[in-house]
């Protein structure tokens, strides 16, 4: 994007909006060179999710700043391309800004760097499966609380006289000789500094003295009270610390009372437990079954914080999964299908803005990553993938500067759904994008066996993608199998009445990513809480006896029937018989009438003595 243009577009903006104050310069800019062909600035990112970063290169040439660049929101890292072979200096600015903001009065941060001569190379390192190199990510990832920290970095092309880093974290520490880090860091969290490599710098064997004198030696000492003059290759790295192994614990107990023979529903488990060292999670409904995915806030903040933006905005809830490759990974995140079909029309789910790339946890079995643009590893929005394969790390840990792994499914159950839908069968067509053309899209998986073709009925989709606690729950146990019949869905407590009355203990047991669990026994009372319905269907007069009426009815009860009774004229209750089993015919002949109005009330009694409404007739005595 040219300057003017980009310029133009913010103008646009600014004819409807006022002019606000600029926002403050980045922080900590710094300019460093990984290789020849690179020369990369990174700052502190003080912004909000609102805020843009324009990036600048100085032209030496014209001495003017050129090279505009664009950046959303939460980057720090800019990747600038440095062609040149020559050793020189590479000057940058950086501005934050909002969409409105005039360009002319933004407040900008320098940061330059000599980019030195040489064949080194911290980026891209050679391997004997990609003799050609692989890129090395900028991200290692470690747990907190061990002294487990050990890596050395990558370095091809040479060999440095020493290593050096800047802003090292504390609890770690340097070889400047081999270039090995070691040590722990016990908080979890995103580390940043800078690793480089340290060499004398090289003479040009054209530049001679003056007098004509042979040319300085490489590495020649300086003379003294002068610092040796070196040349420098400096890389980023990010340690993402992942937290120290934890247990769930038992958040809010749930209650309940008792409940009537019959009952069947499910109750609400998002807020029984927790787990202390993640807060944040992912409950994936698809097809009715539940995959929990746990979120690594703490070492992927920018990520995870993007995803539950979409989450939050129920942006997930009934789009498709799109893609599936068996043993290697399944994709949503995309698409919905198109309201009214047909079925090959979709809708794209609705971006906010490129995501910053945050590399470093591995994209081993189960875990969660972002899905990008080939050759841009900053082109991360709403898509992302469960990995599904065992050897996935060997290329997506590498491949476009690695793919962001933010999360990773707890439990065995999760990636029971994942494998099942990872080896539906898969069709291929050609699908209609909204706002996007027309495009062949491979890989679709398809339910219920499928069929060769795509169809509203068959595309698998995400009932919905909400908020919850990082655990699996599950059943222990059940103490009473014959009087409820129960099961753990996800977050829900399925329970059904088989008929008998009792008290079930139902041991859930949750279990969190590091495979550490805790109980909570949960009594579910079912009893016999609802008295029989006692239902009048016919009141006749007799006249003989003298005074009396014959009664028919019908008793029925959800358990078992006990007796039943009947008065007049609000006298002592009189007992008209008992019942046996859930539903009795009654019928019986009542004396004791007056002359004139009478009120006759009947009442039903179950085997535990819980009574139906009271049923009240008038009847006429005329002798």
């Amino acid at each position: 994007m040219s300057r003017f243009f980009a310029f133009l577009l913010l103008f646009s903006l600014l004819e409807s909006s006022a002019l606000a104050e600029p926002l403050p310069a980045p922080t900590n800019v710094v300019a460093y060179a990984p290789n020849q062909k690179r020369v990369h600035l990174m700052w502190t990112d003080n912004a909000t999710d609102e805020n843009l970063y324009f990036v600048d290169r100085w032209n030496p040439n014209t001495e003017e700043w050129e090279e505009f660049d664009t950046l959303g929101p939460n980057f720090e890292v800019y990747r600038g391309l440095a062609p040149s072979a020559d050793e020189q200096t590479v000057k940058y600015r950086v501005a934050a800004f909002r969409s409105g903001d005039d360009p002319g009065s933004l407040n900008w941060a320098e940061a330059e760097v000599v980019k030195p001569k040489g064949d080194l190379d911290l980026l891209i390192v050679p391997t004997p499966s990609y003799p050609e190199g692989i890129e090395i990510p900028e991200g290692l990832s470690f747990r907190a609380g061990l002294n487990n920290v050990n890596f050395t970095l990558p370095c091809a092309g040479g060999n440095p006289d020493r290593f050096i880093a800047d802003g090292l974290p504390a609890g770690l520490t340097l070889n400047p000789n081999t270039g090995e880090v070691t040590g722990t860091l016990q908080a979890p969290g995103v580390y940043r500094f800078l690793y480089g490599v340290e060499f004398p710098k090289q003479s040009d064997p054209e530049d001679e003295s003056e007098e004509g004198g042979e040319p300085e030696e490489e590495g020649e000492p300086a003379e003294e009270g002068e610092p040796a003059e070196t040349r420098v290759f400096q890389q980023v790295r990010f340690l993402r610390i992942l937290p120290a192994a934890s247990t769930p614990q038992i958040d809010k107990k749930v209650t309940l009372k008792k409940q009537n023979v019959g009952v069947s529903g499910y109750i609400d488990l998002r807020t029984l437990f927790r787990d202390p060292a993640r807060p944040y999670g992912a409950w994936i409904s698809i097809a009715g079954e539940s995959i929990i995915v746990a979120l690594h806030d703490t070492a992927t903040p920018k990520t995870v914080a993007n995803f539950r933006v979409y989450m939050a905005a129920n942006a997930y809830n009934g789009s498709l999964i799109h893609r599936s490759i068996p043993t290697f990974m399944l994709q949503g995140g995309g698409f919905y299908l198109k309201n009214g079909g047909p079925a090959n029309q979709w809708v794209p789910i609705a971006k906010r803005f490129d995501l910053f790339n945050e590399p470093g946890i591995s994209n081993t079995r189960g875990t969660i990553a972002m899905a990008k643009i080939g050759g841009n590893p900053d082109s991360a929005t709403s898509q992302w993938f469960i990995n599904t394969g065992v050897n996935n790390p060997e290329n997506l840990d590498y491949q476009n500067s690695g793919f962001t792994v933010f999360g990773e499914v707890v439990g065995s159950r999760g990636m029971q759904i994942a494998d099942a839908i990872n080896n539906l069968s898969t069709t291929s067509t050609t699908i209609s994008i909204e706002g996007m053309g027309s495009s062949s899209m491979g890989d679709i998986p398809l339910l219920n066996g499928g069929g060769a073709s795509l169809t509203m009925n068959n595309a698998v989709r995400m009932d919905f993608v909400t908020p919850v606690v990082p655990v699996e729950i599950s059943l222990a146990s059940n103490s009473a199998p014959k009087v409820l019949n129960a099961g753990v869905s996800g977050m829900w407590l399925f329970v059904k009445s088989l008929g008998p009355i009792g008290t079930a203990n139902l041991k859930l047991r949750a279990t969190n990513l590091d495979g550490n669990t805790v109980d909570y026994v949960l009594p579910f009372t079912v009893d016999d809480l609802i008295g029989p319905s006692f239902r009048i269907s016919s009141l006749r007069l007799l006249t003989k006896p003298a005074r009396s009426i014959l009664m028919k009815g019908k008793v029925t009860d959800g358990v078992a029937l006990g007796s039943w009774r009947y008065r007049i004229n609000r006298k002592a209750w009189k007992t008209g018989g008992k019942l046996k089993g859930k539903s009795v015919n009654v019928s019986k002949t009542i004396s004791g009438f007056k002359k004139g109005t009478n009120t006759i009330e009947f009442q039903a009694l179950d085997a535990r003595k819980n009574s139906s409404g009271i049923g009240k007739a008038k009847v006429v005595i005329k002798k």
